[in-house]
């Protein structure tokens, strides 16, 4: 709506398998015939990138470009970056195919833009609220990724008197398990989502049984089921200080993160859902799958800290600032300069939402392109 182009999508190999078509009787999904062939195989080194396109100032009549090639990953160089550029709109405006790949969430950066920013005002008034709101309209799943969420939900959520979503993202495959669950069980007691336990043979003492205790279910997501175990075992093994009953459950572990495996990508998403349908949330930094989680739900998380070099932060996790994912970048624009180092990237503005370096696999199933 805002550059007057259809949006169409790469199909990839698993998207029919866990998004319905969002507009009836027609698709939003790339033909099969689409002329442009080898689109999923560009780079940045590719001659129709933006990166090459701006670095020869090669910005002329559009005639000359039949297509240009954009990437705006979360490491995506200055040049790329220059066409959320209120002077490169023209430019974009008049060439036929924009390929689009990213692995980030970039709606926040349109907002920098002022022609856009009217129109986005009229769109959006709560501008915390875009994902939550293009998520509602555009993503629906399909009914086996449905069914696997009601039928978790049903069984392990729906009748508790209040739910905790945990998301577990490990980038940093050296840090040890027992590190991050110190930083989840040290956040969960900070801000009062989980009750403390009475250590045996502390001296503590139990509460005494209630008739009707409160009931708390927690939803622990992750690759590794090692520390959903812990904290089951944490709250079965010991009484809770203030008597509430706390169950804790995991849809799945699948230990490794798979390409182009449909049940893998139906398992994820479904858990995305699961999360946004708790009461309150926890996520790791740099975890797409958690903003993901928090966005569809409407919910404000609490951001763990990535750790560094393996030591853990002092500060364990901090509310974000809203619903709306983290933007990547957007405070590192440079509209007016016109000399790029090609190879130059940026690091992310929010430390708490960025993912982390997308594979070629990943990369080519975030693909889309928009026709004028």
């Amino acid at each position: 709506m805002l550059t007057n182009r259809v949006l169409l999508v790469d199909r990839a190999k698993t998207l029919g398998d866990i998004f319905c078509e969002p507009f009836p009787g027609t698709t939003w999904l790339l033909p099969l015939d689409f002329p442009l062939e080898g689109y999923s195989d560009l780079s940045e080194e590719a001659a129709e990138s933006y990166a090459n396109v701006t670095l020869r100032n090669n910005t002329g009549p559009a005639s000359e470009h039949r297509f240009v090639y954009i990437t705006l990953d979360h490491g995506a160089s200055a040049a790329n970056r220059l066409a959320y550029c209120d002077d490169h709109r023209q430019f974009l405006h008049r060439v036929q195919w924009v390929v689009l790949r990213t692995d980030c969430y970039i709606a926040p950066s349109l907002f920098l833009n002022p022609a856009y920013q009217e129109e986005l005002h009229r769109m959006f008034p709560r501008k915390d609220a875009v994902f939550y709101v293009i998520s509602r309209y555009l993503l629906h799943p399909t009914n086996d990724v449905w069914g696997m969420v009601t039928r978790f939900y049903d069984s392990y959520l729906k009748n508790a008197d209040e739910t905790l979503g945990i998301q577990i993202r490990v980038l940093d495959e050296d840090t040890p398990p027992q590190n991050i669950l110190d930083q989840i069980l040290a956040c969960t007691s900070q801000e009062h989502l989980l009750p403390g336990v009475v250590v045996a043979g502390a001296g503590g003492v139990p509460p005494p049984l209630q008739t009707r205790a409160r009931t708390k279910a927690v939803l622990v997501t992750g690759l590794s089921g090692w520390h959903h175990d812990r904290i089951r075992e944490m709250y079965w093994q010991s009484a809770t200080a203030d008597g509430e009953v706390v169950s804790v459950h995991q849809p799945s572990h699948e230990e490794f993160q798979e390409f182009f495996l449909a049940m893998h990508d139906m398992k994820a998403l479904a858990e995305m859902y699961l999360l946004s349908m708790t009461d309150a949330i926890v996520t790791s930094g740099w975890s797409t799958f958690g903003y993901v989680g928090s966005g569809l739900g409407g919910l404000t998380p609490y951001l763990m800290m990535r750790p560094v070099h393996r030591k853990l932060p002092d500060t364990r996790c901090k509310r974000a600032m809203s619903m709306e994912p983290c933007a990547q970048g957007p405070a590192y624009f440079e509209c007016t300069r016109r000399e790029y180092n090609h190879g130059r990237s940026f690091s992310p503005a929010c430390p708490g939402s960025c993912p982390g370096s997308a594979s070629s696999g990943e990369r080519a199933n975030n693909a889309s392109l928009g026709l004028n």
